[in-house]
């Protein structure tokens, strides 16, 4: 498997090097990416406001599987903003009322070959996916969803039996769902009780004391608990949870002093480490934290010499993580700028040559 690399990048960076994609020429998007996504095989599936990766036209939607780019499909006619995987099936949300040529509103299925909607879809935006077992949960704008009678207010359940059912009267907005100890969350903007719930299976219910701020913006699964980003205070009341937080099942805990700026926007957990990436400044006033930050379950650090933009989506693949978004560049040890337009990729561990297999 061969990475493309810009001349010179690729030097160690302690336990992890940045590799850059270049312009849109070479390997990089020409546009935001909101959402990605990694395969059963490997691959990383990316969606977002972009035409072109790699000079391939992709309309939203895309697969890298390491060294090249390819379509799925004919695509999307307008953005994508939240992707999901679920074995061969790739599911895809946003703006669109078409996928591959198909009438397909705001939500559609990849089966590999070709692109169907779900049902009726959904009236509205779709920001948040996820999958749990035969259940593909969808959380958005929307308010209604498979042309029910009753509003979803915001999120609703699609079933491949059965079709799209409501979840006792919905939430909000919805930006983020996840499954954590078979259960779904989903946070958002709500207007009571909580900006984050749990469903139980037959009602929403808050998590703790919940949280003291404005909004969720993104959810992880990780061994230890669920990690919570968005435009917070506190978590439960405890130290160290401002926009960003864990919920273990039963209460809340912090990440060091938890992140300062505003604009926290994505999450993920690799191995034992917590990615969060946004448009947030520094973390804990260290350098070349901006819009990318690790925390290793006792500090904070940087990311190399950091990345020159925001980062919305965060995923493992090709044995490094995928940062996403609107950015322009990564930064060597040397502090010299390499072009990396909307996605870049900081492999895990070591030194690398400029093409490495």
């Amino acid at each position: 498997m061969i990475f493309f690399c810009s001349s010179g990048m690729c030097a160690a960076a302690g336990s992890g090097s940045w590799i850059a994609f270049g312009d849109a020429t070479e390997q990089g998007c020409n546009n935001t990416i909101y959402a990605s996504a990694r395969t059963s095989q490997g691959d990383l599936i990316v969606g977002g406001k972009f035409t072109q990766c790699g000079g391939v036209p992709v309309n939203h939607i895309a697969r890298w599987n390491g060294s090249q780019w390819f379509p799925l499909g004919a695509g999307m006619d307008d953005w994508v903003r939240a992707v999901a995987v679920s074995g061969a099936y790739v599911f895809a949300g946003g703006d669109f009322d078409v996928a591959g040529g198909v009438s397909a509103k705001r939500i559609a299925r990849w089966s590999g070959n070709a692109w169907s909607a779900l049902g009726a879809g959904v009236d509205d935006q779709v920001r948040a996916i996820a999958v749990d077992g035969d259940d593909i949960y969808v959380g958005g704008y929307f308010d209604y969803a498979g042309g029910l009678a009753t509003q979803a207010n915001g999120i609703a359940r699609w079933n491949n039996g059965s079709g799209w059912s409501l979840l006792d009267g919905g939430l909000g907005t919805v930006r983020a769902i996840e499954v954590y100890g078979g259960d779904i969350y989903a946070g958002g903007y709500f207007s009571a009780p909580d900006d984050i719930m749990r469903w139980t299976g037959n009602e929403w219910v808050t998590l703790g004391a919940g949280m003291d701020g404005s909004w969720v913006e993104g959810l992880a699964a990780g061994q230890d608990g669920l990690y919570v980003v968005g435009g917070f205070s506190a978590a439960g009341g405890q130290p160290g949870t401002r926009n960003i937080a864990r919920w273990d099942g039963s209460q809340w805990h912090g990440l060091g002093n938890g992140l300062q700026s505003n604009g926290v926007g994505t999450v993920a957990v690799v191995g034992g480490d917590v990615y969060a990436g946004g448009t947030f400044s520094h973390v804990d006033n260290k350098e070349y934290t901006d819009y990318i930050a690790r925390w290793n379950g006792t500090s904070w650090s940087a990311l190399g010499h950091g990345i020159g933009g925001g980062v919305y989506t965060i995923t493992a693949a090709h044995g490094g993580v995928y940062a996403a978004g609107a950015m322009d560049y990564v930064r060597d040890e040397q502090n010299e700028d390499h072009p990396s337009k909307n996605i870049a990729l900081w492999l895990l561990g070591g030194l690398y040559a400029d093409g490495f297999e």
